[in-house]
């Protein structure tokens, strides 16, 4: 008669762990989310889903424990799996009955493509997601485990072993460099929008920079980017001080125009001053005469000023003071002087005789209306 095979049991206080390596690179299957998950409830309040798909099993498979993937082992994993959630690493064996940490991934769903199973898991926000988007960055490799009790094992001849009558407790994630089944599986992150399921087997270039943060660049890398910066801080920083620099020389530049402005006007009153001064030169007597000769002086000064227009040059205001005073002053003056008792009115120092000018009664009524005399 055939030898049996020995079975032994295994208690259920001594679960089975079990690595499977996942890595990013390569292209990875189309998995359907399970008919008992809903994941609109899952991701409810995740903008952003986030999803992980890595190798599980495959059929054939001899872990470096020497347990033997066979089909009906795999199956019980695929029957098992969907969801399950997971945790970073392995709950210890006496620590099982007090421990209740909180999984870090739910696998929502699994296929099989070549005889591999692929299962596909949602991360939630936090240490997690954020460890494999890191993980990611770097081009790193990613674990799973099964992890439960099991009712039989089953020796093989050439030292292998079976497993039967497992009871899937989790199927966590662990460093790769601890894997026990060497696949060399790869795995891939996929962002979807619980409306739109869509897979991604790889990150574009910009968005792998935009997540990238200060921990994820190298150190040389960092230092030529603060480098860099410097440079064009310092760059800045100059670009600012001639600036500065600038604005300080047109604040100067422009206050001495106003001075140059001011001294202008200056000279120029002064000159004005002088010659209506020269011209209305004879004194009176008494405060009612003087005031009527201050405000001839004043009115022929502003209708000099108005005949000038802009220009503030000595040619133009010579011109400008002669031409008022033949047109209609120089009788006003000569008016004023006659009903003043004063002597002969002079303009540029030279008297004017009276008798060339229009002396009408209805040219000196003008006269001494004008002046209110």
């Amino acid at each position: 008669m055939p030898a049996k095979k020995k079975v032994t049991s295994q208690p259920n206080e001594d679960p089975i762990r079990e690595y499977v390596i996942g890595e990013f690179r390569g292209n990875f299957p189309e998995i359907a989310v399970g008919p008992n998950i809903d994941l609109d409830s899952l991701t409810n309040g995740d903008d952003s889903p986030f999803f992980v798909t890595l190798p599980v099993a495959r059929i054939g498979e001899v872990s470096a424990n020497g347990l033997l993937y066979d089909e009906e082992l795999v199956t019980e994993i695929e029957g098992q799996m969907v969801g399950k959630g997971g945790i970073m690493g392995h709950i210890k064996p006496d620590e099982r009955d007090s421990k209740f940490p909180i999984e870090d991934v739910d696998w929502v769903g699994y296929t099989r493509e070549a005889g591999t199973t692929w299962g596909k898991a949602y991360v939630p926000p936090g240490q997690t997601r954020e460890y494999i988007r890191r993980l990611m960055a770097r081009g790193g490799k990613l674990a799973t485990s099964i992890y439960g009790p099991y009712s039989k094992r089953e020796p093989l001849s050439d030292g292998r072993f079976k497993l039967r009558g497992l009871k899937l407790e989790s199927l966590d994630l662990a460093p790769a460099d601890r894997a026990a089944l060497q696949l060399g599986g790869k795995f891939a992150v996929t962002a979807q929008m619980t409306d739109e399921p869509s897979e991604e087997p790889e990150m574009e270039k910009e968005q792998l920079i935009a997540e990238l943060t200060v921990k994820d660049v190298p150190q040389a890398l960092r230092d030529q980017i603060i480098q860099e910066f410097s440079k064009a801080n310092d760059t800045e920083q100059t670009i600012a001080e001639l600036k500065s620099q600038l604005e300080a020389k047109d604040t100067v530049i422009s206050e001495l125009q106003v001075a140059a402005a001011k001294r202008v006007e200056e000279k120029f009153e002064a000159a004005l001053d002088g010659l209506v001064s020269e011209t209305i030169n004879w004194k009176v007597e008494g405060d009612d005469a003087q005031k009527k000769v201050d405000a001839l002086r004043t009115s022929y000064r502003a209708r000099v000023v108005s005949e000038m227009g802009d220009k503030r040059d000595a040619e133009t205001l010579k011109t400008a003071a002669e031409r008022v005073w033949e047109g209609e002053y120089q009788i006003i003056a000569e008016t004023m002087r006659d009903a003043l008792a004063g002597p002969s009115a002079r303009v540029n120092g030279k008297t004017r005789d009276s008798r060339e000018l229009d002396t009408s009664p209805e040219a000196v009524a003008k006269a001494r209306a004008e002046m209110g005399l």
